[in-house]
């Protein structure tokens, strides 16, 4: 969706909530935050390829961001997951912490409408996207 250098850390104060878990084995997971407050626009974040997740339906002032070395390990302990668990990233709002293995996310903003198909993953995308981009691959 976006030709633009993965960056390190997704980073936003609006209210995201979970939207939608698709597929067999939950393999496709969304947040987004609509146009509430008067915001003109829609943000959505995209996790494909879900293999485990630990997340809470709605947050406030979200940050989304690879786990990686000593914290990767302390989250794999904390939680009990698989010594081999990879590609973990970590979402966090409120002094709260969730996560989520899977592919890289990505986000995109645009002014749409609450009713309108989804950004990623629908079979119409609006034309106009104000920003999108995506996480650095997690260790």
């Amino acid at each position: 969706m976006t030709g633009a250098e993965p960056v390190e850390v997704f980073r936003s104060e609006r209210h995201f909530r979970l939207k939608s878990v698709e597929g067999l084995t939950h393999r496709s997971m969304r947040f987004t935050s609509e146009q509430d407050g008067g915001l003109a626009t829609r943000v959505e974040i995209y996790f494909g390829q879900v293999r485990l997740m630990f997340v809470y339906p709605e947050m406030e002032a979200l940050v989304v961001r690879p786990a990686r070395g000593n914290e990767l390990r302390e989250v794999i302990a904390k939680h009990g997951l698989p010594d081999d668990t990879s590609n973990l990233y970590l979402l966090e709002s409120g002094g709260r912490q969730g996560f989520v293995s899977s592919g890289q996310p990505h986000w995109a903003e645009a002014a749409v409408a609450y009713y309108e198909p989804p950004l990623f993953g629908g079979s119409q995308r609006p034309e106009v996207v104000v920003t999108a981009g995506l996480l650095l691959k997690a260790d």
